[in-house]
């Protein structure tokens, strides 16, 4: 993700923060001081983030004979070009009295520099960042001076090809890191086939370090709130208070009651882009209880019988039972009681049952497909295995028929070891060394944890095949409040240790990183294998007697040898 950045006192771009959005009022003002405070009010009003200006110096912006020509369009001013550009230009006590009135009503104020006397101007005005427009983004001894300015800039790039922007990348980035990219088409009114929006990807792939945006020239506001939720981190909106006025971006611009709507789309747009984690919602519960199907029996079922997948069925069911995702997990189970034909399969009947989103983790090493050549089978080995998940992740907590149930650990193995933690301000870390592995589980948390909550229990990632077989010890505890008491923190671990039955909380985790290694090879270097893989077995390494540990990492029986679940109450 993109790097953050403070482009106005107190407001950062990048990153999570929402989209800064810009009311372009430009040269929209007719020349006419009051309409330009009118305007910086409805923007404020209608909840944008700054108000912008175009500022220039004439005669450092055209040569005279640009200044001289005749102007005979009927949003002129004047008969020349020149007559037609001062009639629009804001003096400097003007733009200062303007500045002063954004910072009364409270909403930021800048302007886009057109030219570099333009912009030495903004810079003593004290302007929180520079707005590069599109015409001077090529202009490579422009952009080298703004940004020795050290003021946060927003470069547009309309009229510039991808090579250009690189150059513009490489020019601006050694001397001013705070910087984004606005895609733009300088066309007014802009056709929807050439906003070209799948350039923001393109520009965030190529610039993954710096925000991306969006200038829009186009009307309506569906194509922006597009931008936004494609990513867009700046939007820029022409704005302007009657769009049949003389000028040739009223057309182009957004009436209040446009940008009001737009404002409110995009926030609404933020709200929903909300987690990339799939899982059942709190607000889904209703649903999931009136729709949501269980197994049920699909004929009269005798005690003892042992479950075929021709005796079950997925139906909407009273009493709720096992959700249809369990239904191969439930054949091979012998019932404890008779079944009657349409009746729901519930925990209750089903000796032995492995709950839904139990892991059986093999024992022999299991052959993968090679990509490059489907029909060869290959062996994963375990050196060294990532799997980063984002909070909250889908097997802590989740709500099942109603309630919030606690995670638990079981196995069929004897040992069970409770960690010791080893806590920093903001990360804990816990090691185990057992049966030739070693297990490592970070956790970066975020500042705001629960005073009064007692936050415990992680769980080891339940994918098929994602763990080695030898792993002997499936508790992993973390106490993440650093609120409490070392002496209710004991007491809760004796309390889960003597139980066996680790609860795990809903607790602010920012981000899960669990590492397994190969701890017999962890002294060789070898690359990284992200997401499931599977696995071959790991050889088991020495005990290590000096840690508890290793202590409890020894041989194992044939029996713990030949699986290990790992089960989701």
């Amino acid at each position: 993700m993109a790097r953050e950045f403070e482009l106005c006192p107190g407001r950062r771009i990048g990153g999570d923060q929402p989209c800064f959005i810009i009311a372009e009022i430009g040269q929209n003002h007719q020349g006419d001081l009051d309409i330009a405070k009118r305007m910086i009010r409805m923007a404020k009003d209608c909840g944008a983030d700054c108000a912008k200006f175009q500022k220039s110096e004439l005669e450092y912006k055209f040569n005279k004979k640009a200044l001289e020509r005749p102007y005979t369009s009927k949003h002129s001013w004047g008969k020349t070009y020149g007559e037609h550009k001062r009639h629009l230009e804001f003096s400097h006590d003007q733009y200062r009295e303007l500045k002063k009135y954004a910072e009364e009503i409270g909403i930021f104020f800048t302007a886009s520099g057109m030219d570099e006397m333009a912009v030495e101007f903004l810079h003593e005005l004290d302007v929180p960042f520079f707005k590069v427009g599109s015409g001077d983004t090529n202009n490579f001894p422009y952009l080298e001076k703004t940004a020795k300015k050290g003021r946060p800039m927003v470069i547009s790039s309309g009229m510039q090809s991808m090579n250009t922007m690189h150059q513009v990348y490489q020019i601006v980035k050694p001397i001013n890191p705070n910087f984004c990219f606005l895609q733009c088409t300088s066309a007014y009114p802009l056709q929807p086939e050439d906003v070209n929006l799948r350039v923001i990807s393109a520009y965030q792939s190529a610039f993954p370090d710096i925000p991306i945006g969006y200038s829009g020239h186009e009307t309506g506001i569906a194509i922006s709130v597009a931008a936004v939720a494609m990513g867009a981190k700046v939007l820029e909106r022409h704005v302007t208070l009657d769009k049949t006025w003389k000028g040739s971006d009223h057309q182009a611009s957004l009436e209040p009651n446009e940008l009001a709507e737009l404002v409110k789309a995009i926030r609404t747009v933020e709200k929903a882009m909300g987690s990339p984690v799939k899982q059942l919602l709190p607000c889904e519960m209703a649903c999931n209880e009136k729709l949501g199907k269980s197994v049920v029996a699909k004929m009269a079922i005798p005690e003892g019988a042992i479950l075929t997948l021709d005796m079950l069925t997925v139906k909407v069911g009273e009493p709720k039972g096992f959700p249809p995702e369990s239904i191969f997990d439930l054949v091979g189970q012998k019932v404890k009681k008779n079944i009657e034909e349409d009746e729901t399969i519930t925990e209750q009947v089903v000796e032995n049952h492995l709950p839904a989103h139990s892991v059986l983790l093999p024992v022999e090493p299991v052959a993968t497909p090679d990509k490059e050549n489907p029909t060869a089978m290959v062996k994963r080995d375990l050196s060294r295995m990532e799997i980063n998940l984002a909070w909250p992740g889908p097997f802590v907590g989740n709500p099942i028929n109603g309630k919030i149930k606690p995670l638990s650990f079981k196995s069929n193995l004897k040992n069970k070891i409770n960690l010791p933690t080893r806590k920093s301000p903001q990360s804990h870390k816990e090691q185990l060394l057992c049966g030739g592995v070693l297990l490592s589980h970070t956790a970066e948390c975020q500042d705001r944890i629960t005073a009064m909550e007692t936050q415990v229990w992680h769980i080891a990632k339940m994918i098929q095949s994602m763990l080695p077989h030898t792993l002997s010890a499936l508790v992993l505890k973390q106490v993440l409040s650093k609120h409490q008491s070392q002496k209710k923190m004991d007491s809760q671990q004796k309390a889960d240790s003597a139980s066996g039955r680790p609860l795990a909380q809903v607790h602010p985790c920012k981000q899960i990183r669990l590492t397994l290694r190969n701890s017999a090879s962890s002294t060789r270097s070898r690359p990284a294998m992200k997401g499931t893989q599977t696995l071959e077995r790991v050889p088991t390494c020495k005990r290590d007697e000096s840690t508890p540990a290793g202590r409890h990492s020894g041989k194992q029986s044939n029996a713990e040898d030949r699986l290990s679940t790992v089960a989701l109450h």
